[in-house]
């Protein structure tokens, strides 16, 4: 049970909804799914994918019981809870046959040369590293779009193409293709 509460997760034989981008989907998901089905083996967990828009509605009316966000900003209201889970590093991960050097932290201008995998489902004038480089007058070399990160190792794998996320994803697609390389960025 939840301390204090009175609450005991095992009991709750209910539908959960969860709003979550791709990037956690591979970090966070199995986890939270694994959790799930061990403290509230008859609860069943429905994942939505993740839109660049407000979700207070959505909470507020069940529609969603908890939105996951990256890099996103939910403004503050008295009947919603936000707390921050983590906070993640950006990093950049490449195939054996890419530009960056695998053993050095390199700065992002180094990362910004390289042609790039987008691997979100909404257009860079919604992702927080873009909208910071168009303030800079700057832009990614992007020459692959996905809607998510299903294909990105194995584009790296057969590519010279570098693809930015945060480092709990990269770890995910890392245990999946451990011929990939991490790249560091600085600063942090």
């Amino acid at each position: 049970s939840v301390e204090g509460s009175g609450f005991d997760p095992s009991s709750l034989a209910r539908t959960m909804i969860a709003v979550m981008p791709g990037a956690l989907e591979l970090s966070l998901l199995p986890r939270l799914a694994a959790t799930l089905a061990r403290q509230a083996p008859r609860a069943q967990l429905v994942v939505r994918s993740f839109e660049r828009r407000s979700y207070e509605v959505d909470l507020a009316s069940g529609e969603a019981d908890v939105v996951l966000s990256v890099g996103g900003h939910t403004p503050p209201r008295d009947d919603i809870s936000k707390d921050m889970l983590w906070e993640d590093e950006l990093v950049a991960l490449q195939g054996p046959q890419g530009p960056l050097p695998g053993d050095a932290t390199v700065d992002f201008d180094a990362v910004l040369a390289c042609p790039q995998i987008y691997p979100v489902p909404w257009p860079p004038s919604q992702n927080y590293v873009d909208v910071r480089l168009a303030r800079e007058g700057r832009q990614r070399p992007i020459v692959v779009s996905l809607p998510g990160y299903g294909a990105v190792g194995d584009l790296l794998r057969a590519t010279s193409l570098v693809a930015t996320m945060p480092d709990r994803t990269a770890l995910a697609i890392l245990s999946n293709h451990p011929d990939l390389r991490l790249v560091r960025i600085t600063p942090t």
